[in-house]
């Protein structure tokens, strides 16, 4: 990761492209468990300083951070190179929660007892429906658009920074009325204070206005709303001089994802009622059940949280038998192929493991039927509450959820619940070993935590 405080936009443009063009990976965000390796900062940046664009330390335990020297050093000899003088600091490794075994009514089956671990700060902790009512909601929607910005123009450290504080200032019990209160709040610093303070004199924020009113804004904005298009794609677009969908579908070269997303624009753009994908999920377990009697199926994502609108469908398929749902994959897909339901497929996923998906688009057979993004997963029943609650989210109630359990000394994915997991940093030394998860509520107790229905994890 390149943190872009103190580095110039021009500079940290070409910093990146040079990392990628020498085979690296770029890391954008903190939130991405697992894949940070290396830090680089300017190399006036304090350790003080750095620790507030993290926040949580946990995030970079053990993480070299290294001075922009360093990676100029490596680019140009196309080699790593001794970390040395270059390394500024690195955050101090975390050591795994001892575990502790405990019975949960099954043989074998481990619980961590809770030590020093305070969950109160954890959404996970939380039901959703318990949020009180935002008292600051003009503050937060106008640095929404702003963080929305920064994120469709490739800025993901800014649209972090601001969703950050988004979410810190909905938790307040009343609202803003002075300078001094925005200023006090956990990551906030003076210029984003002047910025809430601006908003709550003039009702609105300058800046959001002026950059939203901004062509290239727009324009980028309209990119990314098509499916397959990343803030990277949109930025090389608009420098190509396209402005419109008109000039993609004549003028970009587009990958095989991107032409479906353009092809079906305005109707996966849309959300869909939930009771169209109440309708979308039970043609799956028709098919399904057409295929394999006894196959059970679950409509997962927003529509298993009770939303009233859905984005998207994600269907988990699986049989009880542990077995039966091996071979189900492809005829399932053909079936449904073949009665013209599935339009266009956009990822089909098999090998890596257990877990087998579709990716694709869907259509009713209904006067007026709209496309819809549609996901099949076909997976062994005993994957099935780890993957339950993956699927059904929210991808911050998740997060919230890995990162309790990391912290614990456990890993947490949607094909299980590992404990006695050791790491070296962000680094997995020792997988450790797979818990029984039999239903949802038993990760819930694993971890801790009072079990959460699905309506309660919308957070």
């Amino acid at each position: 990761m390149i943190v872009p405080s103190g580095i110039g936009k021009k500079r940290l443009s070409l910093l990146q492209d040079k990392v990628v063009l020498h085979g690296g990976r770029l890391v954008s965000s903190f939130e991405e468990e697992g894949r940070l390796t290396h830090v680089i900062v300017d190399d006036m940046l304090s350790i003080d300083g750095f620790k507030k664009y993290v926040e949580d330390e946990a995030r970079v335990a053990g993480v070299p951070v290294l001075k922009t020297q360093w990676l100029s050093r490596c680019l140009a000899e196309n080699a790593i190179i001794p970390l040395g003088e270059h390394q500024m600091f690195a955050m101090p490794k975390i050591c795994p929660t001892v575990l502790v075994g405990t019975s949960l009514g099954h043989p074998h089956e481990e619980q961590t007892k809770e030590i020093s671990i305070n969950k109160d700060g954890f959404a996970c902790a939380h039901a959703s429906g318990m949020k009180t009512d935002n008292v600051n909601q003009l503050i937060t929607e106008e640095l929404g658009k702003l963080a929305k910005i920064y994120k469709n123009s490739n800025d993901h450290w800014r649209a972090l920074t601001y969703e950050r504080a988004i979410n810190q200032i909905k938790k307040l019990p009343k609202p803003i009325s002075s300078y001094e209160e925005a200023k006090v709040l956990h990551g906030i610093g003076p210029s984003l204070a002047d910025k809430i303070w601006e908003i709550v004199e003039q009702g609105k924020l300058r800046k959001a206005e002026k950059l939203s009113e901004g062509e290239k804004v727009r324009t980028l904005e309209l990119f990314t709303s098509i499916w397959g298009v990343g803030a990277t794609t949109a930025e090389l677009w608009y420098g190509m001089g396209l402005r419109n969908l008109n000039d993609v579908k004549t003028k970009a070269h587009l990958t095989h994802q991107q032409q479906i997303g353009l092809k079906c624009f305005d109707d996966l753009l849309e959300r869909m009622s939930r009771a169209e994908a109440g309708e979308i999920a039970a043609v799956i377990r028709k098919a399904v059940e057409e295929l394999c009697p006894g196959t059970q199926t679950f409509a997962c994502g927003s529509y298993r949280r009770g939303k009233s609108t859905c984005g998207d469908v994600d269907v988990l398929v699986t049989h009880p038998d542990g077995v039966s749902h091996e071979g189900l994959f492809q005829p399932l897909l053909k079936k449904l192929k073949l009665s013209g339901f599935l339009t266009d497929d956009l990822m089909i996923q098999e090998q890596s493991t257990a877990q087998q998906k579709y990716l694709g688009v869907c259509k009713l057979h209904k006067e007026n039927a709209k496309y819809r993004r549609l996901d099949i997963i076909v997976m062994p029943y005993g994957e099935l509450a780890p993957a339950l609650m993956y699927f059904t989210g929210s991808a911050h109630f998740n997060r919230s959820m890995r990162l309790l359990a990391n912290k614990m000394g456990m890993s947490l994915s949607e094909h299980g619940l590992r404990a006695g997991v050791v790491r070296q940093g962000r680094e997995k030394v020792n997988d450790g070993h797979l818990l029984e998860t039999p239903t949802e509520a038993s990760i819930f107790q694993h971890l801790g935590l009072e079990y959460r229905p699905p309506e309660d994890r919308d957070h």
